[in-house]
């Protein structure tokens, strides 16, 4: 099973989301979506004023037969498709793709982390993934090791408040 997370914070965030899970689809079979969240923007020290922008978050899960890096590459693929335009780390985004896991792989290299990096720093990444996989076990060492995501999240205090807050959106 691969587990991706999807965001976006330019023009017709809902458009932009049902845009990739409709791209993604012709990659995965048995996709299942979680419900949509809003989160305020992450912005690095003096980002410009206009990059402070709510996110569309979710997650999606299905299975594939692409290798890890040839998902990858699809899936950068399907963001310039939907108009994703480069700003920079962590600049607004159109659209937003990243794998979050592959069943109980680990990869690490310059260009590709799985689990993702951020993973278990992100309340808009993790919750989600609780709707779409919430048997998945997070594979890497350290104290997380084997938890199931909903502990992990339980753990860290994530859940939906006032930065957080749950649309009522979902893709189906």
């Amino acid at each position: 099973m691969v587990i991706l997370g999807l965001g976006s914070n330019v023009g017709d965030r809902l458009a932009h989301l049902n845009a990739a899970v409709r791209s993604l689809g012709g990659l995965f079979q048995d996709i299942r979506c979680s419900r949509i969240l809003e989160s305020p923007a992450l912005l690095p020290p003096g980002a410009p004023p206009e990059w402070n922008s709510p996110y569309f978050n979710m997650a999606i899960s299905g299975l594939t037969d692409l290798s890890p890096q040839a998902l990858f590459d699809a899936i950068k693929t399907i963001e310039r498709d939907i108009g994703r335009q480069p700003r920079g780390l962590w600049g607004p985004r159109e659209i937003d793709i990243d794998i979050l896991a592959m069943d109980d792989k680990i990869i690490e290299n310059s260009e590709l982390a799985i689990p993702h990096r951020a993973l278990l720093k992100r309340d808009f990444a993790l919750l989600p993934l609780i709707d779409v996989a919430p048997d998945w076990r997070y594979p890497a060492p350290g104290k997380f090791h084997g938890w199931l995501v909903a502990d992990i999240a339980a753990d860290k205090g994530f859940s939906l408040g006032k930065d957080l807050k749950d649309t009522g959106l979902k893709i189906i």
